[in-house]
């Protein structure tokens, strides 16, 4: 599974991302995931196969 986390500035994102692939790695899971700026939302959504946005990006969606 490709997971991308969409985010503003990019700190609490980079918790959570470490956290979610800390998780998959514990239940054996495969999966790729990363954090991008709201910026690249709309260069990268169309790759990956689960979108996360920070609540402070409603906006941007």
């Amino acid at each position: 599974m490709k997971i991308l986390l969409c985010c503003n500035a990019g700190m609490s994102s980079s918790i959570l991302v470490k956290k979610i692939r800390e998780a998959a790695e514990k239940r054996g899971m495969e999966l790729t995931i990363t954090a991008v700026p709201s910026a690249a939302i709309r260069d990268e959504v169309g790759k990956w196969d689960v979108c996360l946005v920070g609540p402070q990006l409603v906006y941007a969606v």
